[in-house]
């Protein structure tokens, strides 16, 4: 709950001059005023000269930004960015610096296949998200099996973004990824306008698109996850007809 001074109610002699000042909990940030007040200056005063009724606006901040790290599936190295194949663990990087983070992803499932004609198409999700960053030349064909990606070794106190990308660009187009986050406290959606989402529960939610022909450029993603004590979470990939696309991934450490 927002605060503010004098309290509402406040009783003064005609003529005083009032110091008033909105305070905005954490997360949160004052807008402007209206009512009696206008303009964004706080604290600010008025002169009570007759009764006043005095409104402060406030917006919630973005949340602020760790680390961002990726991991590329394609089986090329791009510079500080990850390339952990199916049956295989390891720190990821932070791209900014290159050092490792404390988060542990291992991927297991599935088989590492390939070939894509897979290209990053301008002004999508998934463009403003990997561009320059992934190559989407050679994409991972998981098929014959769900594949998962665990995380571990996440701050309790955190939340976390991430992103999900696939494209092969073969054509197949009646072959959709269900991307399925679970072992969380909580989370929101975060996947591109397009992407069609299950139902909601505490556990666990399903986005799902088309990785097999992706010029849209969807992503699936989920944001302010809450890892819970235990520091972890799983991404399953699976899809109706198992044939299950991941062309890249990005995990975010959110520091609010």
């Amino acid at each position: 709950m927002k605060q503010g001074t004098p309290a509402s109610g406040s009783s003064y002699l005609a003529g005083t001059v009032v110091d008033v000042e909105a305070i905005p909990d954490t997360g949160w940030q004052f807008d402007s005023w209206s009512g009696s007040l206008t303009g964004t200056t706080n604290p600010t005063t008025i002169t009570m000269n007759s009764n006043k009724t005095i409104t402060a606006t406030f917006s919630e901040l973005p949340p602020s930004l760790g680390w961002t790290a990726y991991n590329d599936f394609s089986g090329l190295d791009p510079v500080n960015v990850g390339n952990i194949p199916t049956g295989s663990s390891g720190n990821m990087t932070n791209y900014a610096t290159g050092d490792a983070v404390p988060v542990i992803l291992t991927v297991s499932g599935g088989n590492d296949g390939g070939g894509s004609d897979g290209a990053l198409v301008v002004d999508t999700d998934a463009y403003n998200i990997f561009y320059g960053i992934t190559d989407p030349s050679l994409d991972v064909w998981w098929y014959g099996t769900d594949h998962s990606m665990v995380f571990s070794g996440l701050d309790p106190n955190k939340k976390y973004r991430f992103v999900h990308y696939a494209d092969r660009r073969k054509g197949d187009n009646a072959r959709f990824s269900n991307v399925i986050i679970s072992g969380v406290d909580s989370f929101e959606i975060n996947s591109s306008e397009g992407v069609t989402i299950g139902t909601t529960t505490v556990t666990n939610d399903t986005a799902t698109y088309c990785g097999g022909d992706n010029p849209q450029g969807y992503v699936a993603g989920f944001t302010n996850i809450d890892p819970g004590d235990d520091g972890s979470f799983t991404i399953t990939v699976g899809s109706d007809d198992t044939h299950e696309y991941t062309t890249a991934i990005m995990l975010q450490e959110l520091s609010t």
